[in-house]
């Protein structure tokens, strides 16, 4: 009698939130037509704007303007005096933020100014030259800026340094060790890390350390070399992009111009100096040579990859399998695969050129076993600690297994760029104790081939706020308090549409 009483109550009370939910729904339904009008042509993809070319151009020099200002403030405000990474000095974190907030404003214009107008064949072609135009001249500015939200371009200069000036091992060598290098007190964090990426990475730094003696010089140097690759990022896109068949030339000149003025390129690599665009493009010029079915020169793209960091590698199996395929068997597959057994042999010679030590195998055990940190655990990764008692080497398993089971499931299927994407979202999101968001780079190219841009900008546009995210200031609480508000609107308008449409029965 009691639970029956008790069923009925808690039944009129849902009952009356419902009415209360209708009730809201329907006072506030003038002003939600007026709002669905007003924003749907900026979100709902496939209702552009149509615009007169005057103010399409307009648009695009604001956009503009906005790009090269926030560059310029960023080199004039944010970046801290000298060497120090102005993350480290607490009187610049406050700008530090400031400029998180405004890259992720640049990229949702970006997708507005770019997916949201329409655009003729002469427009796209002229938009397209003016995002080379506008992104030489923010890596241009970009020269001049020392890092900003990270250390990793000092400390890899100073172990490069180490070799060259003290005949050091940057592979057995420790920052702690270099103490008394003029470089040296850059390096905040870090200090008992050997290197930890591979041998195409630490030579051409070598080579650099033995062109100049001012640390200034040699971050200019070695953005130029990053620069280099990304100029080619840019190209084997535009080739991979221009030469499909499912997209018009339009679509695809309109989503190279999405990539080629991403502020995570700005951000992380001309400013922050991260070598990830080199693994970008390992992953772009290896599909590509898979798509002509060059699977050797495939498998040597992955390898020259792994050589810079050893993410690359875990894709091997895709060009392999393809190869056992098309040959039919080990020994025609092995005989047509011979340039990449010997760069693989020449690889492993070099990867334990020295002695057998943990601290010898190029960086790959400081990389896997000591790297890890709570903070930079994403969800998926928080889940699979808690469920292995927190240990950081039985997370990483856990990911690799969850990425080889993802990426054995996409060669089954055939869905080749898939496989090149998702076992990386998933060895990221769910496999990995020490995430960072520039490693979002490696797969962003062949990303935006994948999802739609609605998704892409707002995975960038999470990607650049995860300094808030793991360091919150008030604003970003606030922001993500008006987010949880607006999926709870959202959320609650669907219920009152879904009570409120009538179900239809089929008749059979």
């Amino acid at each position: 009698m009691n639970a029956t009483i008790a069923r009925d109550k808690v039944k009129k009370s849902v009952l009356r939130v419902l009415a209360f939910v209708r009730w809201c729904a329907r006072v506030s339904a003038p002003t939600r037509g007026a709002i669905r009008r007003v924003v749907a042509p900026v979100f709902v993809e496939g209702n552009p704007f149509v615009v007169r070319p005057i103010v399409l151009w307009i648009f695009w020099g604001v956009f503009a303007v906005a790009l090269i200002a926030a560059a310029i403030w960023i080199r004039v405000d944010v970046q801290a005096p000298g060497t120090v990474v102005a993350i480290n000095a607490k009187r610049f974190i406050p700008d530090v933020r400031t400029s998180i907030y405004v890259w992720c404003a640049l990229s949702v214009a970006l997708y507005v100014l770019v997916f949201r107008f329409q655009y003729t064949k002469r427009q796209a072609r002229t938009a397209q030259m003016l995002a080379v135009m506008l992104c030489g001249i923010v890596l241009v500015i970009c020269l001049g800026i020392h890092p900003t939200r990270s250390q990793d371009a000092y400390w890899s200069l100073l172990l490069a340094r180490g070799a060259t000036a003290h005949h050091m091992n940057p592979y057995t060598t420790t920052p702690n060790m270099l103490v008394r290098d003029g470089w040296s007190a850059s390096v905040i964090s870090w200090r008992t890390q050997t290197m930890s990426h591979g041998v195409l990475w630490t030579v051409p730094l070598m080579g650099i350390t033995l062109l100049t003696t001012q640390l200034t010089t040699a971050l200019v140097y070695t953005k130029l070399f990053l620069y280099i690759g990304l100029i080619a990022v840019y190209a084997v896109l535009w080739w991979i992009l221009s030469h499909d068949e499912n997209r018009t030339l339009i679509e695809s000149r309109k989503l190279w111009i999405f990539l080629v003025l991403q502020p995570m390129w700005f951000q992380y690599i001309a400013i922050d100096m991260h070598n990830d665009v080199w693994v970008a493009l390992s992953l772009l010029v290896s599909f590509w040579y898979l798509k002509k079915e060059r699977y050797q020169a495939s498998s040597i793209a992955l390898i020259l990859g792994g050589c810079v960091k050893y993410v690359p590698l875990f894709l091997l199996p895709i060009p392999i399998i393809l190869a056992l395929r098309k040959e039919g068997s080990w020994k025609a597959m092995l005989s047509k695969q011979r340039a990449t057994i010997e760069l693989l042999v020449a690889c492993s010679i070099i990867f334990f050129t020295v002695q057998f030590s943990k601290y010898t195998t190029l960086g790959l055990y400081t990389e896997i076993f000591e790297r890890g940190r709570k903070d930079f655990l994403l969800l998926g990764s928080q889940i699979v600690s808690f469920f292995v008692g927190g240990h950081e080497t039985i997370v990483r398993i856990v990911g690799l297994l969850m990425m080889f089971g993802v990426l054995a499931y996409y060669i089954k299927q055939k869905k080749y760029v898939h496989a090149y994407v998702v076992p990386f979202v998933v060895l990221l999101i769910c496999g990995t104790p020490w995430f960072q968001s520039w490693y979002a780079l490696w797969i962003l190219p062949l990303a935006i081939m994948l999802f739609s841009p609605r998704v892409m900008t707002i995975a960038v546009t999470a990607l650049l706020f995860m300094f808030e995210i793991i360091m919150p200031s008030q604003i970003s609480v606030y922001i993500v308090l008006c987010c949880a508000l607006l999926a709870v609107i959202y959320i609650c308008a669907a219920l009152v549409r879904s009570i409120r449409t009538p179900k239809i029965t089929k008749i059979v």
